[in-house]
């Protein structure tokens, strides 16, 4: 009876181990994901900034309906610079970034409406609700957990990001900026 008691013991202990274990890899999964879905979706967003001009982008931290960022893109669909018969680089985007509330989860998205024909110079950049807003354009979601953006311009873009994630009520919060130069 006493072996019983001991062994007893002994297994409630082992179980104790086997579910704590199987807690922290799982806040360790979701803590890996959000850092690989955060930096995925910032090294996108500047990349594509990074393809535009200087005097082509506009941003707003403060709309209440939430942060965005609008520019012009000098590839098309394809992923192409292309050029008119002179040799001019032609601008056949707008790409709007802007952050929303998808099923209860604060998202990064992304949509981009198509100039037809492309201008050969960087057009001012669009009023966001008619990018942002436009329903006719597809919407994707670039990143999940995204809780915030913050833009600056100076002679650089800056953007900073902030995700978020409560995982097994765990809060784990990730802070990511950079700095991003417009090469056209």
């Amino acid at each position: 009876m006493i072996a019983c008691a001991l062994m007893g013991v002994v297994l409630l202990g082992v179980a104790q181990l086997v579910a704590a274990g199987g807690r922290y890899l799982r806040v360790t999964d979701a803590k890996v994901d959000l850092q690989h879905f955060s930096i995925r979706a910032m090294g996108k967003l500047t990349r594509e900034l990074s393809d535009s001009d200087q005097e082509s982008y506009a941003f707003d931290n403060t709309d209440p309906a939430g942060p965005w960022l609008v520019f012009a893109s000098p590839r098309n669909e394809e992923g192409h610079i292309s050029f008119d018969s002179v040799g001019r680089m032609l601008w056949p985007k707008q790409i709007c970034y802007y952050v929303r509330t998808i099923d209860g989860t604060s998202c990064l998205c992304r949509k981009e409406k198509l100039y037809s024909p492309a201008p050969t110079a960087p057009p001012a950049p669009a009023p966001v609700d008619t990018v942002r807003d436009d329903v006719t354009l597809k919407e994707e979601i670039v990143g999940r957990h995204v809780i915030s953006m913050e833009f600056a311009k100076s002679t650089v873009c800056q953007i900073k990001m902030l995700a978020r994630l409560d995982a097994l009520r765990v809060d784990y919060g990730l802070r990511l900026e950079t700095q991003v130069y417009c090469r056209n």
